[in-house]
């Protein structure tokens, strides 16, 4: 969970702690890591981790299963609602100032990234199974409780994503009120499947399993600190916590009616949907016919959809594809066997959407405002252009240092040139694209 020295990288306190200054987003955070009653919900997934505190009795597996839906839950969760509300945020202030942020849309596809994980099908290649995030968990959920429609799919996904799609279409109209409603029911619909996912879990370990009763754990803290937002339902949030108890010795779930009283009573104080649930919670009552339950919560839902989402209805705002296009570009100029090939395929192969060249020449205008970039600039230059007083490298401005670096190692090798764009324009753009859209 932290850098030990030994290199960087993003730890789930980093996804998930919000960067932006939206109240409302800080205040949700500040519920989980500090609410009234003092408790760090976001350290459950540590502890599940290393098996520390509730955990310390349990196996590997078990702990690993607990993480997971952790994660799940309660770190990407905080990433979505820090990346719609972030969406919705600039369209308010793009329109009231009669410009267009790009921002927008990075957001949006990002908190519906954070949803749905992966949806890459059984293809050579790809994975057979959905990520597992929400949209794989409202997925099993709907089985568990026999509850998915026709098509054995999860209503409450299909609402989900039909919602995402239709806050996407409002942001890219500017219809920014029209996106804030489409953030609110997301809220509410990611909220019914934390109430599905604590109501099978506790209902699951009606008969003592310990596998059950951890998740019925991690599910109640990924709940509860938005049960206590609620100020009507505050009551209902400590009846969760005491009907559901975990200690480093056991586990156990006291009172399942209790959970299902007090989840009927929020559902209802939220204004959530009954209908969306696949849980019988509106019932007050965990007595059901439908609920089938699971031999093995750890198994995912093998994915066929054929690689798309919500049907090929959703399509992000900005192309994720066109990475794969950029591999194919460089893995064929890595391979070259002459400098001509190579240096046409850097110049002309557009399959990415644009070329290698242009990506490189475009840097200094879309990272104009990058220190690094500037501090490159002023240690390669080795000449001033009397004409405008720019920056000259190797004759050429000192602003397309790496298109220059570039097209010099191509024009000695292939291989040379493409070590010099893996590290000058490949690397560079990354870097710029991570700065730019970080959470």
């Amino acid at each position: 969970m932290s850098n030990d020295g030994t290199g960087s990288y993003l730890s789930l306190n980093d996804i998930s702690t919000p960067t932006t200054n939206n109240a409302e987003v800080n205040e949700i955070y500040q519920s989980f890591t500090s609410g009234s009653n003092g408790v760090d919900y976001t350290g459950i997934t540590k502890n599940a981790i290393m098996g520390e505190e509730a955990f310390a009795f349990a196996s590997v597996l078990k702990r690993s299963s607990a993480a997971r839906l952790a994660i799940a839950t309660i770190q990407m969760h905080i990433v979505i609602l820090n990346n719609m509300y972030e969406a919705v945020s600039l369209c308010q202030t793009a329109m009231s100032s009669g410009t267009v942020d790009d921002g927008v849309g990075v957001y949006w596809d990002s908190a519906v990234a954070a949803a749905v994980g992966s949806t890459e099908g059984n293809e050579e290649g790809g994975s057979a199974t959905n990520g597992y995030l929400f949209y794989e968990l409202a997925q099993e959920l709907c089985g568990y409780f026999d509850s998915c429609d026709s098509d054995g799919q999860s209503v409450l996904i299909n609402n989900l994503m039909a919602e995402f799609a239709a806050g996407q279409s409002a942001l890219q109209s500017s219809q920014c009120d029209v996106a804030l409603n489409s953030r609110s029911t997301i809220e509410r619909l990611l909220q019914a499947i934390l109430i599905d996912s604590l109501a099978y879990h506790v209902k699951a370990a009606s008969d003592g399993d310990e596998q059950h009763c951890l998740m019925a754990h991690v599910a109640a803290s990924a709940l509860v600190p938005l049960v206590r937002r609620d100020i009507e339902a505050d009551a209902s949030a400590n009846t969760i916590e005491e009907s559901v108890v975990a200690t480093s010795s056991e586990c156990n779930v006291n009172d399942i009616e209790a959970v299902y009283q007090a989840l009927d009573f929020y559902v209802e104080s939220q204004s959530i949907d009954c209908t969306m649930l696949s849980s019988p919670v509106c019932n007050g009552t965990s007595t059901t016919d439908d609920y089938v339950g699971y031999e093995n919560p750890d198994e995912f839902t093998s994915n066929t959809d054929g690689n798309t989402l919500f049907n090929g209805e959703y399509q992000p705002m900005m192309d994720v594809t066109n990475i794969e296009g950029l591999s194919s570009i460089l893995s064929a100029i890595c391979s070259s066997n002459s400098t001509d090939a190579a240096r046409d395929a850097y110049s002309n192969d557009a399959t990415a959407g644009i070329t290698i060249e242009s990506m490189s020449l475009l840097a200094k205008y879309a990272m104009a405002d990058e220190l690094q970039l500037n501090q490159y600039i002023y240690a390669l230059q080795d000449g001033v252009d009397i004409t405008d007083g720019s920056l000259m490298f190797d004759n050429k401005p000192a602003s397309e240092y790496a298109n220059t670096i570039t097209s010099d190692a191509l024009d000695i090798s292939p291989a040379l040139g493409c070590q010099s764009m893996k590290v000058h324009n490949i690397w560079m753009w990354i870097v710029h694209k991570c700065k730019s859209n970080s959470m």
